[in-house]
């Protein structure tokens, strides 16, 4: 679902979403990524992540819980390297707010 609505959301900006990416096995294992975008915006926020954060690609992980920890957030810091780039978002699931 993460991944239809992002390639809505940023079609032109983002290239289609790849799904379960994986890093090649090293000492400290492989990285599975949920969703991983090429940047190929050329004007925008895109481009300034882009420029700004060497982001090429855009890791989005995908959590099935109602809040993120700090595990999470230190798992997608590790996602995030100079052949990707340093800019990720964390994607969970949480009850909307009423406006009372």
């Amino acid at each position: 679902m993460v991944r239809v609505i992002f390639n809505f959301l940023f079609r032109g900006e983002l290239g289609e979403g790849r799904p379960q990416t994986r890093t090649e096995p090293e000492t400290e294992g492989v990285e599975i990524r949920d969703l991983l975008f090429s940047n190929i915006a050329e004007t925008g926020f895109w481009k300034d992540l882009k420029d700004k954060y060497s982001a090429s690609e855009i890791v989005v992980d995908a959590k099935n819980t109602d809040e993120s920890t700090r595990d999470d957030l230190r798992q997608l810091y590790c996602y995030l390297k100079p052949a990707l780039g340093f800019w990720g978002f964390i994607v969970c699931r949480s009850q909307l707010l009423s406006s009372t």
